[in-house]
């Protein structure tokens, strides 16, 4: 995550400042951004338009910068407000560098496309594929990453767009997409 998030510079993403330790944890620290999280400051201020659009321009800067970076975890509570009102993308714990994936080439066909990356598999001793990468939340997930048959080791480009979509209805409607749903 920190290798990542450290490599990153735009106005939309929340600034990098370090790592430290405390005892035997480690933690990356940041500046801190006292309006907490999109999901809850929309519910007070809900100027939704200007917030998703600054997003759009931070997946955007993620995807295109070089190399390419697939976020894996898009949703309101990743996204800080600052003191300003400026919404900054954060939690790069799910992100992968897409040229630095290895492509694995001997994996059970339905897994890949052409094109796509699969992130690190291990093979345990009854020869089954694990994912050892964690979903994102639920409810933002793409349904390929869901489908159970080795596609949800698949985080690409968009997938973090259907996440992107599932955050403008949430941010639209000030109301978490399957309200109902516990995640």
């Amino acid at each position: 995550e920190a290798e990542i998030w450290s490599r990153l510079d735009h106005p939309h993403v929340l600034q990098f400042l370090g790592i430290c330790q405390i005892g035997p944890i480690m933690y990356l620290a940041s500046p801190w951004q006292s309006n907490g999280n999109m999901s809850e400051y929309l519910k007070v201020y809900p100027d939704f338009d200007r917030y998703t659009l600054a997003m759009a321009g931070a997946v955007n800067y993620l995807h295109l910068n070089e190399p390419s970076i697939v976020h894996g975890d898009i949703k309101g509570s990743n996204i800080m407000i600052s003191a300003r009102g400026e919404p900054l993308l954060c939690d790069f714990g799910l992100s992968i560098i897409l040229s630095e994936i290895p492509f694995i080439e001997d994996v059970p066909s339905g897994l890949h496309d052409a094109g796509r990356y699969v992130l690190p598999l291990i093979v345990n001793d009854s020869n089954c594929l694990i994912n050892f990468q964690l979903l994102p939340s639920l409810r933002y997930s793409a349904p390929e990453l869901l489908v159970g048959n080795g596609a949800e080791d698949l985080k690409t480009r968009e997938s973090d767009t259907f996440a992107f979509a599932m955050l403008i209805i949430e941010a639209s409607i000030v109301l978490a997409t399957y309200p109902t749903r516990i995640n």
